[in-house]
């Protein structure tokens, strides 16, 4: 990362001097620290400034090294001004006093900016030598405070910080800086604008990818190649230009024919994440093989996996687990599975916390589909525990599908109270409500309320038709509920026009999509008395 050479040093401690001096009417007998951090501030963007982003701008990150292992990398400030950002006890009552000045303005939860006619005048105060200085350091200092994914905890939001980092990174383009950027510095500020990215929309992202292609012209990087193909390929899927998508990852590593051969693990690494983002493409196509077979064209360089390579070989088995349950190899998917579990141990300097409630869904989920219904809770309980004390949030997709094992082991009222809670919550997926509708009338359906359960069918099926009409077993079972409905109400013309529609799927029951997509349907089907038609497909397909 950035090393700041004998030369490097003096010509910042020359450039801060002049500085000092050149503020000096503008700013008047303010401390040395404090007149620096007016100076940064006028060269970020127009966005509020947290405490937090000045405590991460000006505090050691970590990076990943070139061997694969994690470095710690500090601020390139002046040694003053870094101890003044990262203490916001300190920072905050300077900032109070800056107010009563009409310096800056402090606005919620202590966020602050500066006062746009201050800010002009210190501006002009510096002589474009030191435009050219502060806009550099403001760039770096911009990029340190995005943390890097596995490296360290997310923050829920960082748009704020993607918006000064982007700011920054406008300013020396305009000006033609980035051009003078060594090697490291351009690692650090494309790698950390991407990271940022994630916290925008998808036209955020490509921008953000653009932004990366511009700045990397000239460096001679594989490793940077494949990291910015990857992001842009999941940001064209994110968009649905999944065929554009798959194109990127092709036009960088070619499906058919070698790669060549490296022995950089940082390379080698994102070389991974390429071919996990081009399994995740043929995924969303349905194209479930191709996707396996692509996951496989991976392993770790030597059988101690450094830490970046660990966190591909934990997507890796993560998505291989889930690929394998949908087309029902159920014990390889859970052995996938638990390698994943297992590297959250093995390292554990590396946060895997963004996807832990895919981990642990799909191994709930594969226990249920293996009648592991009290191992299933006993896991589901365990994440939901750590998650309400770590992350004070816990994941509705995991609850529901704790309401599922709960509901095998015939506990329905616990089942449908933990659905109630999560109905509740705003902002549910798509998929959750969904699962919720199913496992509501799989409940209701148990206790012979045919009113409520017909409803509940009837609404699943609806929304499964709206946003996911591919899965077509999901919908043969939700039929067959609704004809065992009717049945036993004795509505015949409408059992009738069910077992019709159970007709339809004929001699594609066996092919139908979405057999292990929702856990426990199969079981449900199971216990479910078959129609005489739905019977006799089933016998149909057996011979």
């Amino acid at each position: 990362m950035v090393q700041r050479s004998q030369d490097t040093a003096f010509l910042d401690s020359r450039l801060t001097k002049s500085t000092l001096a050149a503020v000096s009417r503008v700013l008047g007998v303010r401390s040395r620290s404090v007149r620096l951090a007016l100076v940064l501030f006028c060269f970020l963007g127009r966005n509020d400034i947290s405490l937090a982003l000045c405590a991460r701008g000006a505090t050691a990150r970590k990076r990943w090294a070139d061997s694969g292992g994690i470095d710690e990398t500090n601020a390139d400030l002046d040694s003053e001004l870094a101890l003044l950002l990262a203490d916001s006890t300190a920072l905050l009552p300077i900032l109070h006093e800056l107010q009563l000045d009409g310096i800056i303005s402090i606005g919620p939860n202590n966020t602050f900016c500066m006062n746009l006619v201050y800010s002009v005048q210190i501006l002009k105060a510096l002589p474009e030598k030191l435009h050219r200085f502060w806009r550099l350091k403001a760039l770096l200092f911009a990029s340190h405070t995005i943390p890097w994914e596995y490296l360290e905890p997310e923050p829920t939001d960082m748009s704020t910080e993607f918006a000064h980092l982007q700011h920054t990174l406008f300013q020396i383009k305009y000006k033609k800086i980035y051009l003078t950027l060594d090697s490291n510095m351009k690692v650090e500020v494309i790698s950390s604008l991407l990271e940022a990215s994630k916290f925008t929309d998808v036209e955020g992202r490509l921008s953000a990818v653009a932004c990366a292609k511009e700045i990397m012209i000239g460096l001679k990087s594989r490793y940077l190649k494949y990291y910015v193909a990857y992001k842009e390929s999941l940001a064209l899927r994110l968009s649905g230009d999944v065929a554009q998508a798959k194109e990127v990852l092709s036009s960088i590593l070619p499906i058919r024919g070698g790669y060549s051969s490296t022995r950089n693990v940082k390379t080698h690494s994102a070389r991974g994440h390429i071919l996990i983002q081009r399994a995740l493409d043929y995924s969303q196509a349905s194209e479930l093989d191709k996707a396996i077979e692509s996951l496989k064209g991976w392993e770790a360089m030597s059988l101690r996996p450094s830490p970046i390579e660990s966190t591909v070989l934990f997507r890796k088995h993560l998505l291989m687990g889930e690929l394998i349950r949908y087309r029902g190899g159920l014990n390889e998917s859970l052995s996938h599975l638990q390698r994943s579990e297992r590297l959250i141990d093995v390292q554990p300097e590396l946060s895997f916390a963004p996807y832990r409630t895919d981990l642990f869904f799909n191994i709930g989920s594969t226990l249920i589909e293996l009648d592991e219904f009290s191992c299933a809770e006993s896991q589901l309980r365990k994440e939901l525990l750590r998650q309400a004390k770590e992350e004070d949030n816990v994941a509705p997709l995991l609850k529901i599908v704790l309401a599922e094992s709960i509901f095998a082991q015939k506990r329905y009222a616990e089942a449908q109270l933990i659905c109630q809670e999560v109905a509740f919550q705003a902002h549910n997926s798509e998929r959750e409500k969904l699962h919720l509708l199913i496992l509501l009338a799989k409940i209701f359906h148990t206790r012979s309320d045919w009113g409520r359960a017909y409803k509940f069918w009837n609404v699943a099926l609806h929304k499964l038709g709206q946003f996911f009409p591919t899965y077509d077993h999901i919908t043969m079972v939700i039929i067959e509920s609704l004809c065992d409905i009717a049945r036993r109400q004795g509505l015949h013309s409408l059992q009738l026009e069910f077992e019709e529609r159970l007709f339809e799927f004929g001699d594609r029951m066996e092919s139908l999509k979405g057999r292990h997509w929702i856990a426990g349907l199969n079981l449900w089907l199971d216990g479910l008395p078959r129609s005489l038609t739905s019977a006799h497909l089933y016998v149909a397909v057996a011979y």
